[in-house]
């Protein structure tokens, strides 16, 4: 099992529930949750057998954007949150 972590665009209970439906659908996530008080939205994810890459496209189909966790986190979350980021 691992735990991988992604800056969502989330905004509140609505936006979550809606990725909830997506989420739920997977086999090999094991849990996950949202902050929505932290700035960057952060959704924690518990998975087996899972890429980062299939929880990226899962939360970009519910209409989404994310970028997974790393150690530049912080400048990659200022520029997904601009109003220019990625037209």
């Amino acid at each position: 099992m691992k735990t991988l972590k992604f800056i969502t665009n989330l905004k509140d209970s609505k936006s979550v529930e809606s990725l909830k439906d997506q989420l739920d659908k997977i086999n090999g996530i094991i849990e996950w949750k949202v902050d929505l008080n932290n700035p960057g939205k952060i959704i924690t994810l518990k998975v087996e057998n899972l890429s980062s890459e299939t929880i990226a496209r899962t939360i970009f189909a519910a209409g989404f954007r994310s970028q997974e966790v790393t150690a530049g986190w912080k400048k990659v979350a200022k520029r997904l949150f601009t109003k220019d980021c990625c037209n």
